[in-house]
């Protein structure tokens, strides 16, 4: 039987599959004729030993004996985001110098590569007590983004979003980082979320976006 390695988090999506290299930080396609034949051996289905062949060399599929645990990917389409309605208010001092501390350590982070900043989030043991309220998780974020437009650091999804989730984690509270896509024309985007609410972006942007992975 064939899987996915687990370095690649992959979505199947009516356009076509795409596919994240989490150690290279690379999202890719495949070509068009092995969409099918991909989504068949996923199923479990048979595939023509060629077509096969191709899917392996490809490294998109491995034989399941070699393969690690599935990386996630299901999450719950955003129907909400406190983006929207977010009103600018006073920023104390300490926040301040939290978020730029978190947007700091979160920059570090990611200078060591995709696959091990995602891994110390996954192992990062305050997560497993974190409380996920809404209403909390709402405070603190807004609290965030307020500070964070005067933070003079270009803003870059997966900069922030790591950054936001180092915040709330420091504050005992959790959320999802979650990557999306749209397949055509190809556009990729992370951001943070529980439950149906999205917690640093808009509606607009994120709407139609299939979940490839789910930390």
């Amino acid at each position: 039987m064939l899987s996915v390695p687990a370095r690649l988090a992959h979505v199947v999506t009516d356009d076509g599959a795409v596919f994240l290299d989490i150690e290279t930080d690379r999202y890719f396609r495949l070509p068009s004729h092995l969409e099918r034949p991909f989504a068949e051996a996923l199923a479990g289905r048979p595939v023509a030993h060629g077509q096969a062949d191709k899917l392996v060399a490809l490294g998109v599929l491995e034989l399941a004996r070699n393969a690690g645990p599935a990386r996630p990917t299901a999450a719950i389409r955003v129907a909400d985001s406190i983006v929207d309605s977010a009103t600018p208010g006073r920023v104390q001092l300490p926040t301040m110098a939290a978020a730029t501390g978190s947007l700091l350590r979160a920059r570090r982070s990611l200078s060591r590569g995709l696959a091990k900043t995602l891994d110390a989030i996954a192992a990062n043991p305050a997560r497993s007590g974190a409380s996920r309220d809404k209403a909390s998780l709402r405070r603190a974020a807004l609290a965030f983004l307020a500070a964070r437009r005067f933070i003079p650091v270009r803003p870059v999804c997966l900069l922030d979003s790591v950054a936001m989730l180092d915040y709330l984690s420091r504050r005992g509270l959790d959320a999802d980082l979650v990557f999306g896509v749209i397949v055509r024309p190809f556009s990729a985007h992370c951001w943070l979320q529980v439950g149906d609410l999205a917690l640093n972006d808009e509606f607009d942007n994120l709407v139609g976006r299939a979940p490839i992975l789910v930390i």
